[in-house]
């Protein structure tokens, strides 16, 4: 679909099966995701646009393989499988191949960071979130109590995770161990962005703001932001690019907008 979520177009056409766990190519140009045509998952892969679909996985009895991601090269997929009596993480080239075993303590949700330095992957649901180069040297623990399922993602210098917990004590450690650089959120304006940040104290934060809704700047939220050391992050400044449409494209949610986005315009 578009950006917007307009022009939606379906890729799969399994007839039924759950399907899910969509990832993208490093490169854009390839979808790897699970399904269950048989009854039990496997990995598929697909071009972006929906052709050139193969089954990648394709295990030889009832065990499963599911959640795949791309390593950071594109060569590899790594997913989650039982074929070997528990859950481990296994991987194998994208183009096809042998699969190979990757974990052997127990493994699930594979991450690998962009970067290509490390496999983030936890131990169960919930389970604890562990990471490990590529080449299997380097395992640590880097959240030693439970997280829910697929509820972290890693990005360039930062890792972010649900906390059931709330303890901000081990967001702090991890940033001291170098894991990332800052802890933050994203609020709304009626999340009360300023008694959270009193609250939690972080270093960043992103709010909403545009041309048509300023009230976090009338009501003192940025100054008081500003005067906590806070960095925000604005979104939404545009409205999603309807500020650039002809306000006779406006979606209705905003007609009532249509005069003053004239005006700016």
């Amino acid at each position: 679909c578009d950006a917007d979520g307009g022009n939606a177009v379906q890729l799969t056409h399994f007839g039924g099966p759950i399907t899910g766990s969509a990832r993208w190519s490093p490169d854009g140009k390839y979808i790897a995701f699970d399904s269950r045509p048989r009854g039990r998952p496997d990995v598929f892969v697909m071009q972006a646009e929906g052709a050139g679909l193969h089954q990648l996985t394709d295990g030889a009895d009832d065990r499963g393989m599911w959640q795949p991601a791309w390593s950071a090269d594109g060569k590899w997929i790594y997913f989650a499988s039982d074929r070997s009596g528990r859950f481990e993480i296994w991987r194998m080239p994208s183009a096809g191949g042998k699969a190979e075993p990757f974990t052997k303590d127990g493994g699930s949700s594979a991450y690998p960071s962009r970067d290509g330095q490390w496999i983030y992957y936890m131990d169960g649901d919930p389970g604890r979130l562990h990471r490990m180069k590529p080449d299997g040297t380097g395992h640590a623990v880097v959240v030693d109590h439970p997280i829910r399922l697929l509820q972290y993602t890693s990005i360039p210098g930062s890792l972010y995770f649900i906390d059931p917990s709330g303890d901000k004590q081990t967001l702090q450690r991890l940033r001291d161990d170098g894991c990332f650089t800052k802890i933050g959120f994203s609020a709304y304006a009626s999340d009360d962005p300023a008694a959270l940040a009193r609250q939690f104290r972080p270093d960043v934060m992103q709010i909403p703001l545009s041309v048509l809704d300023q009230r976090l700047v009338h009501d003192g939220t940025l100054e008081e932001l500003k005067s906590l050391g806070v960095e925000v992050h604005v979104r939404s400044v545009f409205l999603q690019g309807a500020i650039f449409l002809d306000p006779s494209r406006l979606p209705s949610p905003l007609a009532h907008a249509s005069l003053a986005l004239g005006r700016f315009r």
